[in-house]
Parts: C-alpha cells; structure tokens; sequence
C-alpha cells in the first residue's frame, strides 16, 4: 500500500469531537508520504508526541513497526482504539451488556431512566425525559421550565411517533428534579479520581456541582460498569470514549439558552458558565450519543484513509523491532523518555539500524482551556493516578505555567538519538 493509495480513499470522518479539540491530528497523506520517503518496510517509526497513535496506525498499515509517546493518557486511550480497532460485534455486545447490568431490582439503564421518568401528555405512559431545561424566575433561582422526551407509543399531531417533543414539567417532574442536598455515595466516589481533596468549594467540589445529584448518580454507575467487567482493553477503551463524549455534555455547561459554554479553570475555580440556564440532560441518553459517535468512528476506521492494520502491541523497544508487526504505545509525561533512553541504549547495532524515522508533531500547547478540558475528563474516565501526569498547576495559581514545548522536543530527540540508524532522521512537521 502507498500514500498515494491511503489518500486516495474516500474521506472519512476520522474524528472525535474532543481531540479535534484537545490533539488534532495531521493529514494522513502527509504521514504516509514522509514515511515512505525515509524507511523502508519493517523499519521502525518512531512518534515523540502521539495525538492519538495516527502516525503509529499509518506505519503499521505501511508494513513499518511503530512506537508511539502519547502526549497525554486521554490520547493513550484513543490510541488503543486507533492501532487495535476493536470487533463491532464485541463492542456492540459490551454496550448491552452495561446497558442491561443489574442495579438493584433492575437493569442500569432501567434504574437511570427512573430518575428522569416522566408521563407522556398524549398516552400518560411514564417515559424517560431526554432534558429538563432549567431557567432562572425572577428572583433568580433556578427552576424546570421545560421538559423534551419521545414517545414511541403514541402519534404526535403530525402523524410521527418517537421525535422530540417538548412540554411543560408537570408535578411528578418537578419532584424528581435535583434536590438540593448532594448524593454522598456518588460524589466520594468520583472525588476520589481527582489527585486533589475535595474540600469544601474546593475545585473538586466545583468541578462535580456541574452536575445534578442525579446526573452524578447514573454517571458514576455507568462508570463502575465500564471498569467493572473483564474485556478486551480496547473494547474497554472504546467505553472509555463514549463516557468522555458525554461528562460534559451532560452538565451546567450545556447552557440554555445559547450554545454549550467551554470549561475553564482559572487559579484553582471553575469559571461559571456563561448561560443564565441549563440543560440538564439524561446521562444514559448521552452516553449513548457518545456510543454512537465511536461506534462510527470505529467502523471508519478499517474503511477509511489510514486502511486496516493488524499489529501487536509490546511495551520493550527491542521487543518493537522482533517478530510479527509491532506497535508499543507509552505516555509522555512521568518516566517514559528516561525508559526510552534505557532501552534504546541496551539495543544491538542490527536493531539500531531499523529505526531510521522520529516522525512527530511539537507537543500540543496547554492553553488554559484545554488543560482545563483534559484534567477534568482525565480524571472521570481514567482516575487519579492518569489525571497526576498532566501539568495541572498550571490550573491552581498565576504563577505555574505548563512545560516548554521546545524544551520537551529536546528531550524526545536526546531519549531516542542512541536508537536511531546513522542515517536516520527527525521530521516535526
């Protein structure tokens, strides 16, 4: 396979929302194109600052061994899923199986659609609300002023049924609405992914009062059953993805009205968001939005521009040039660089001379939203300890600030020198 035919393809949407924010990735004919100029097939490609493995997936599907440093664990985590995309069927499987994973006297998405139950106005089935929109009154506190569902039961006026309907709350609405004390459960819970303490209106604190009691509450389940069953690690990273495309989404960020406010943390508080109401979104709802965004992100993958690819992942370098197709998947920050340059010294010559491309972007600048974005969203989906590799005190005081980019090249460069062939290269585009 040649560049000429990876860009040739059609175009896909290769893209999620978050990273296209977080860690845009580059053109894949442009990949190809400076892989194929400067190695030759089996040699090793070698990508400093990862956003998301697309240059380790185009080596490997240019018959080339990879080795990615994720510039982040948000980017190790869509990683998984770029290099090794899992099987729909398995995904798909997963996703029911969380759906319908025993809570109680029922199924999780049974006991979340029971806190946001609502009658129907047509039929009076009992349903679950897609959103309650939140507004202030006059002395400016907030209240439920309308209510969205659908009702597949029933015809609406125009002879359709299951579209999105919108309604006055009604009294059993306005009972199950958030009250004002916090579910303690679910908040320890979440609070104990963050590597700060969640003290009183502290960021912590801040960061999970952008949700409802109950959005926390159908958050954190789903969560524990994403984490809590054994799986193929990229199916579980897959989860992983739909639960990031929905924590915001699902909070006072999505404002009402006007568009979703971003988030920023600014010397350790929470910016409040710009829009005077919100929505307050049923969490399984957007879970399942988020489902459907990988799930097609996954199936683009095998069809679209970078091809498929069938490799194994090894974490040694040395392991990276012997045997089947390799791929080794680190991430950047802690200790990464020191073990790459361990390892690269204690190759043999014969294995020096296959890695002869560093092929990178400079590292993504931690803009305060951003950062902001990442740190919160780490510690949702992948706990305290990923959320600690981050630069996060750039976010706690005016007088941190987040690492050089050109001090972090000169690193990757020096970790990897004693790896590289005698002709090899570096190419940061």
């Amino acid at each position: 396979m040649t560049h000429r035919e990876i860009a040739g393809r059609p175009a896909q949407p290769l893209v999620l929302p978050i990273f296209a924010r977080l860690a845009p990735a580059l053109p894949p004919e442009l990949i190809a194109a400076r892989i194929e100029a400067a190695t030759a097939p089996d040699d090793a490609v070698v990508d400093l600052f990862g956003r998301g493995g697309w240059v380790a997936r185009t080596a490997l599907a240019l018959g080339r061994r990879a080795v990615s440093i994720e510039t982040s664990p948000l980017t190790r985590l869509l990683a998984d899923v770029v290099v090794r995309a899992p099987d729909l069927r398995h995904l798909d499987a997963a996703f029911q199986a969380v759906a319908a994973a025993p809570l109680g006297t029922t199924s999780l998405r049974a006991w979340i659609d029971e806190q946001f139950a609502t009658p129907c106005p047509t039929c009076g089935r009992t349903l679950a609300l897609e959103e309650l929109v939140w507004e202030p009154d006059a002395r400016g506190a907030l209240r439920p002023t309308r209510r969205s569902f659908r009702c597949p039961a029933c015809l609406d006026r125009r002879g359709r049924g299951g579209e999105l309907r919108h309604a006055a709350p009604g009294d059993a609405d306005v009972e199950l609405a958030p009250a004002p004390e916090r579910d303690p459960v679910a908040r320890e819970e979440i609070a104990r992914r963050f590597p700060l303490a969640d003290e009183e209106d502290g960021l912590v604190g801040q960061l999970l009062d952008l949700h409802s009691p109950r959005q926390l509450g159908a958050l954190q389940a789903i969560l524990a059953r994403v984490e809590g069953e054994l799986r193929a690690s990229q199916v579980t990273s897959a989860l992983r993805l739909a639960l990031l495309h929905a924590i915001l989404p699902a909070s006072r960020l999505n404002g009402y009205p006007g568009r979703a406010s971003s988030l920023r943390i600014v010397d350790g508080r929470v910016r409040p968001p710009g829009a005077p109401g919100w929505r307050e979104r049923n969490p399984w709802r957007a879970f399942e939005e988020g489902y459907r965004l990988v799930r097609a992100f996954v199936q683009a993958l095998d069809d679209g521009p970078y091809g498929a690819v069938q490799a194994r992942l090894v974490e040694p370098l040395d392991g990276v040039l012997d045997g089947p197709p390799m791929v080794s998947l680190r991430v950047g920050p802690g200790d990464a660089l020191a073990r790459l340059a361990a390892e690269a010294e204690a190759l043999a010559p014969a294995q020096r001379d296959r890695v002869r491309l560093v092929l990178s972007q400079p590292l993504p600048e931690w803009t305060p939203a951003r950062l902001s974005e990442a740190f919160a969203l780490t510690a949702w989906v992948l706990g305290s300890e990923a959320a600690r590799l981050l630069p996060f005190a750039a976010l706690l005081g005016p007088d941190a600030r987040p690492p050089s980019r050109s001090a972090a090249l000169r690193a990757g460069l020096e970790a990897v020198a004693p790896a590289m062939a005698p002709d090899g290269g570096a190419v940061v585009l």
